[in-house]
């Protein structure tokens, strides 16, 4: 079984079949800059070729890597094969994709739930209220203001009704913890796991190049630059929310609602809200 998995610029073939076996198994993929051909000896299907056939729903469209030259082959939000996967072959609803994140969503927000070609699965938090790719404080200043509002209310904002129930409360701001400082893969620099094929087979996973374990592969992280400042009337808001959001999170973690979390980052978020206040 190989699905799921991004394999680039090999200098021989992507995939090679040594006894000529057609693998039906591979599906999922993108298979892309490999020197001596993409297949060889086998066949895919659901998979981003290059200048392969459209047999078997394939395509052979460039598949809009982020920054390949610096070897990050995160999907960017224009890729083709956002939501051009085989979703029937993703068996457990927990499987994550290259980074830890869900591995089937809607990538394409048409309200159809489908999988991704390639390691990588398009995501993009709704907790991103402002839209700058990374879950931090602006978008809780954003949350903060609109907080215990309800539909027609002043200040409820639609977007930080995380749980679409007309009402900006607990539960909102549970969904809101889980995606804290989530930062768009698209603009991270690839981590060593992948260039070492981490997840490789039926897992999914990425392999590139024949040398990929002398790839130097450093974390980046991207500046953000905020191009709005709260207005006086917002950052009160804000300001005055602050302390009661810490005590709420005291109560989300004394009665087990944050699920998922350990001890230190249940203390680190705690600290992080208090050392916010203006």
């Amino acid at each position: 079984m190989i699905r799921n998995n991004t394999v680039v610029y090999n200098t021989n073939y992507g995939v090679h079949s040594a006894n000529g076996t057609a693998y039906a198994s591979i599906t999922n993929g993108i298979f892309w800059g490999n020197v001596g051909g993409q297949l060889s000896n086998c066949t895919a299907s659901y998979s981003c070729i290059q200048n392969g056939t459209t047999d078997n729903n394939n395509i052979n469209t460039d598949p809009c890597f982020a920054d390949d030259a610096n070897d990050n082959y995160h999907i960017d939000p224009n890729s083709p094969c956002i939501d051009k996967g085989n979703t029937s072959l993703i068996t457990d609803p927990n499987e994550t994709d290259i980074d830890g994140e869900p591995r089937v969503v809607d990538g394409d927000s048409n309200g159809t739930v489908i999988v991704d070609m390639g390691a990588d699965e398009f995501y993009h938090s709704p907790a991103d209220f402002d839209g700058n790719n990374i879950v931090d404080f602006y978008d809780y200043a954003i949350l903060a203001n609109a907080w215990r509002t309800a539909a027609g209310e002043p200040n409820y904002n639609e977007v930080c009704d995380l749980a679409d129930n007309n009402s900006i409360d607990y539960n909102d701001l549970a969904l809101f913890c889980e995606d804290w400082l989530w930062q768009a893969g698209w603009l991270q620099q690839i981590d060593e796991g992948w260039l070492m094929g981490k997840g490789a087979g039926g897992d999914g996973g990425l392999i590139e190049g024949d040398s990929a374990l002398s790839v130097s592969a450093e974390s980046v992280e991207q500046p953000v630059e905020q191009t709005e400042e709260l207005g006086p009337v917002d950052m009160a808001s804000a300001m005055l929310c602050i302390e009661g959001l810490v005590d709420w999170l005291d109560e989300l973690w004394t009665s087990g609602e944050l699920i998922g979390w350990t001890e230190q980052e249940y203390l680190e978020f705690r600290q992080a809200i208090q050392s916010s206040q203006p």
